[in-house]
């Protein structure tokens, strides 16, 4: 839209969320260290044992409960 001139680069430049682009750029390494350290699959582990004496909303519950500790 910027080089159709619909658009100008300044109004393209803060209409971006700029706290998601930076979110992103924190998460994706952060996952990529997770699996080669073998981290996510032992946390998918844990949430997988948590499965067989939970029901459902009690596994998604432990799940957003640990991330936020």
């Amino acid at each position: 839209m910027v080089f159709t001139g619909v658009l100008k680069p300044t109004e393209l430049y803060s209409s971006v969320e700029w706290n998601v682009i930076f979110l992103l750029a924190g998460v994706i390494p952060l996952g990529i260290a997770l699996q080669q350290t073998g981290a996510a699959a032992l946390l998918g582990d844990a949430v997988a044992s948590t499965a067989t004496f939970l029901p459902v909303i009690g596994v998604l519950w432990v799940s957003t409960l640990r991330p936020a500790c």
